[in-house]
């Protein structure tokens, strides 16, 4: 679906003037709840394109520890994850 928008977008010229964003605050944990299921996490996944844009930027860490500790600021309960950039970091860079 995004290729064929892209590519209506540019066989219009409107390339250059638009910026798509596309944003997810919903997650799922890694570990089943007690029912065999899965519950709410935190999301935040995002993207955006645009012919304006300066991309190839990736922004935010992937986390390389999941537990959750005391020394781990990023990692809740059963895989939930706090985001290191707010989602609107992506207007900052």
């Amino acid at each position: 679906a995004l290729e064929a928008f892209v590519a209506e977008v540019k066989a219009q010229g409107l390339w250059e003037s638009v910026t798509l964003v596309q944003f997810s605050e919903f997650a799922r944990t890694l570990d089943p709840n007690t029912g065999d299921g899965s519950d709410h996490a935190w999301g935040a996944n995002h993207f955006h394109i645009g012919g304006g844009l300066a991309g190839g930027k990736v922004r935010g860490l992937y986390p390389d520890d999941f537990e959750q500790s005391s020394t781990n600021l990023y990692a809740l309960s059963r895989g939930r994850m706090v985001p290191t950039y707010p989602w609107d970091a992506m207007w900052k860079g």
